[in-house]
């Protein structure tokens, strides 16, 4: 019961991250999941391939050809293409990726989980028409021989690939899924080197959390600008961070609860060193005016 509890708790995403981070990590790899399994019921619930067979062959004969062909590959020819007398041209046209797709997917979901799972561990192409570019046809050819009497008879038959009419869409929709996950990646990252290059963009941001109401801080006494600035320089760029993930999964409220505290213990601090120095600057007037004496 614990290992099934883990395992639901292992789905569920992550708390120290972000919406873009989620989008990585949690939400891709599940939409490639999905498509993975409706490839995989498709390919065992209903007719992956439809092949014309001649007229002859009887309801087990077509069977078994469907079979045969959607297990040993097909090869692909334009409409207007003669069949190639030669096997190994057909060779050289035939597909063979139809079988693996809910595997490639779900490996590409695993590809998308793994920078996650690394971290956690440390922390502790163009616009052609795939209809007729070969790369997901629908209308395929087919060899096999049947052995009848003796002898080896060669059959070449035409196949419909209902599959890949599935395979086509999945790959177009995740083909833009990616682009625009990409574009949301690279304005992620700009995002965060402009707060970590820029303190006053970080001083502004711990100021809105200090007063939510957005008042004009510029007529404000210095001292409450100066307990701002002092904050910013003790968070750092890390510290930051820390507050902005805080901010997105808790809320503004509970981040500037943290930060109001983290003000009082920085002051706290400070006032403990203002009276150290000022006590060694006593003690040390003191040492000297004995000494002249």
């Amino acid at each position: 019961m614990d290992l099934f509890s883990s395992a639901i708790e292992s789905l569920k995403p992550a708390l120290d991250d972000d919406l873009i981070d989620r989008f990585n990590h949690y939400y891709t790899p599940n939409v490639f999941l999905l498509f993975a399994l409706v490839v995989i019921t498709r390919q065992w619930i209903g007719h992956p391939i439809q092949c014309w067979v001649p007229a002859e062959f009887k309801r087990a004969w077509e069977e078994y050809t469907e079979n045969y062909c959607f297990t040993q590959n097909t090869y692909w020819l334009s409409i207007n293409s003669s069949i190639p007398e030669h096997q190994s041209e057909r060779n050289g046209k035939r597909i063979c990726y139809y079988q693996w797709v809910p595997f490639i997917l779900a490996t590409q979901a695993l590809m998308f989980c793994i920078p996650h799972l690394v971290w956690r561990l440390l922390s502790f192409y163009s616009g052609v028409n795939w209809r007729y570019s070969g790369i997901f046809p629908v209308v395929t050819m087919c060899d096999f021989d049947v052995r009848m009497l003796g002898q080896s008879n060669r059959y070449t038959v035409q196949c419909v690939l209902m599959i890949n009419v599935f395979n086509e869409k999945i790959f177009a929709f995740l083909w833009i899924w990616v682009a625009l996950l990409s574009a949301l990646n690279v304005y992620h990252v700009i995002y965060w080197i402009i707060y970590a290059a820029f303190r006053d963009l970080r001083t502004a941001y711990v100021a809105k959390l200090l007063d939510p109401t957005g008042r004009d801080t510029r007529g404000e006494e210095e001292e409450q600008t100066e307990e701002i600035r002092m904050v910013t320089k003790f968070l750092r760029t890390d510290g930051f961070l820390i507050l902005r993930k805080v901010a997105s999964h808790s809320g503004k409220v509970v981040a500037a609860k943290l930060l109001r505290n983290l003000l009082k213990e920085v002051q706290a601090e400070n006032n403990t060193m203002n009276h150290i120095v000022r006590a060694r600057t006593v003690s040390t007037s003191t040492i000297t005016r004995t000494t002249f004496v």
